[in-house]
């Protein structure tokens, strides 16, 4: 599928006073550009052609910021996927920056899974594993074990955060994984979030969560719930993007079309990600149909009803039933449906045998009669209510 993006010159190509007279022009394709707060609209893989006026284009020499949201050879520029860099112009001995912006349109991205590479590919252009390991309420030791042992059973999406107080343990059980040759860095996939309410704080967070993971970058990076300037916040974020911090970003704990739309309003970067409660009892459909126009892929927290409520999750006569029907637990059962209704998943275990049961779930396919029983277990009921 096309992405449209919007390529937006924040600052103008400057003027050598002595060589250039008339000022800088920009020009995309046949089309001449103005020189500031001026946009066009591109698909994917069609560009624009910067150029100093009356100056010698061999002699000029180009350079990107951040290769990966855009590239610059000879002057073109091509869009690449959603953020903010420079593009530089050298010459004369003197360097002329222009800032560029790249907005993905509103309905790029496919929110299809792939169960056979057990990925989706983001609205950011990255490809992210749809089943995990959350380690919410795991201390340091237990995270770095779980951590571990779930890269060791061939999980590669580790989901995290700031206020869980574990990010170190992650960290370890990653280097640990790496250093015994079982993967590499850019094999997983770390996400983390921030509980803020400033850009300065939020920006702080950022970099703690990288010095504590041990690692250059995070592959997403969440607003960890609404808070009282989330554009702010969300502000921080998209910086983290353009310098190389963070790969894609999103939001958790949002649950209404109005939620969503009010982060839309403000975001430069479309939220790559919608973190919630999601399981058999609370199945959030509307928002994950509205989220879809977007590219927005719904990812659930408590897949399984959380703790203390596990048994009634488990237990449910529907769950039980198809369990044995296809030889599975209860567990697999309902983790499978998660991915096939379109839910990224993420059960949290220290448990080494549960996290290789919560894995195994790619040897059977539920029908879509029994996809169709299972949606009719919701109730509209949350457990929590962050």
């Amino acid at each position: 599928m096309s992405k449209k993006c919007i390529i937006t010159v924040l600052t103008a190509l400057l003027v050598m006073a002595l060589f250039l007279s008339g000022g800088t022009n920009v020009t995309a394709a046949a089309k001449r550009v103005s020189l500031s707060h001026t946009s066009v609209t591109l698909e994917k893989g069609e560009n624009i052609q910067l150029e100093l006026k009356n100056s010698d284009a061999k002699k000029v020499k180009w350079k990107s910021g951040n290769k990966s949201i855009a590239t610059v050879k000879a002057g073109v520029v091509k869009a690449k996927k959603a953020g903010k860099t420079t593009i530089a112009a050298i010459y004369g001995g003197k360097k002329y920056k222009c800032r560029v912006t790249v907005k993905m349109n509103k309905q790029s991205g496919s929110t299809d899974f792939d169960l056979d590479s057990k990925t989706v590919t983001l609205n950011s252009g990255y490809e992210m594993p749809i089943i995990g390991l959350g380690t919410w309420t795991l201390s340091n030791e237990e995270a770095e074990n779980s951590v571990y042992n779930a890269l060791k059973t061939g999980m590669r999406l580790i989901d995290t955060a700031r206020y869980y107080d574990c990010e170190k343990g992650v960290g370890k059980g990653l280097k640990k994984a790496i250093n015994e040759g079982l993967v590499k860095r850019e094999d997983v996939f770390i996400t983390s979030k921030i509980y803020t309410d400033t850009y300065k704080s939020s920006v702080k967070e950022i970099d703690n969560s990288l010095k504590d993971l041990d690692v250059s970058y995070v592959d997403l990076m969440l607003i960890h719930e609404p808070g009282s300037d989330d554009k702010a916040v969300y502000k921080a974020l998209e910086e983290a993007v353009e310098q190389g911090k963070v790969r894609s970003i999103g939001i958790s704990n949002y649950y209404t079309k109005d939620a969503l739309d009010e982060v839309l309003s403000f975001a430069n970067i479309t939220p790559a990600i919608i973190q919630n409660e999601n399981h058999i009892y609370y199945q959030n459909e509307k928002l994950k149909k509205y989220a879809k126009k977007y590219g927005i892929v719904i990812e659930s927290w408590y897949p399984f009803g959380g703790r203390g409520h596990t048994d009634e999750n488990f237990n449910n006569e529907t769950i039980a039933q198809l369990a044995k029907k296809y030889k599975k637990s209860s567990a697999q059962v309902i983790l499978r449906w998660h991915l096939q209704a379109g839910y990224i998943a993420i059960p949290g275990s220290s448990n080494a045998k549960h996290i290789a049961e919560n894995y195994d779930i790619f040897d059977f396919e539920l029908s879509e009669e029994d996809m169709k029983k299972i949606n009719s277990c919701d109730r509209q009921k949350r457990y929590e209510v962050w």
